[in-house]
């Protein structure tokens, strides 16, 4: 494929699906305009979080043409082990982990 097609193999880059958007950029930074304006009126607000630890695609590295990105959109499939995170404006913590 080097010789007759131009292509490089090289290293996947991971990348987050639509992470840094402009549409979810401008979602941020309204929701900490909104968070701001509710702990000022003594609100409790409780922030949760889900991730898991686990990887349905293994590929580290793929064919591609010179010139072009190598990053290859990281979607999970299967969670192997789910942890769930809060914390809340007082400063308390919660954690599960499945």
């Amino acid at each position: 494929m080097k010789k007759d097609m131009q292509m490089k193999f090289r290293k996947v880059n991971s990348v987050s699906y639509t992470a840094n958007s402009t549409r979810n950029l401008i979602l941020r930074q309204q929701f900490a305009l909104k968070y701001y304006d509710t702990v000022f009126r003594k609100k409790r607000i409780l922030n949760c979080d889900e991730t898991w630890i686990g990887m349905s695609d293994f590929r580290r590295m793929k064919w591609q043409f010179s010139g072009y990105t190598n990053s290859v959109a990281h979607l999970q499939i299967v969670p192997r082990i789910s942890m769930i995170a809060g914390l809340d404006t007082k400063g308390n913590l919660y954690f599960s982990l499945v």
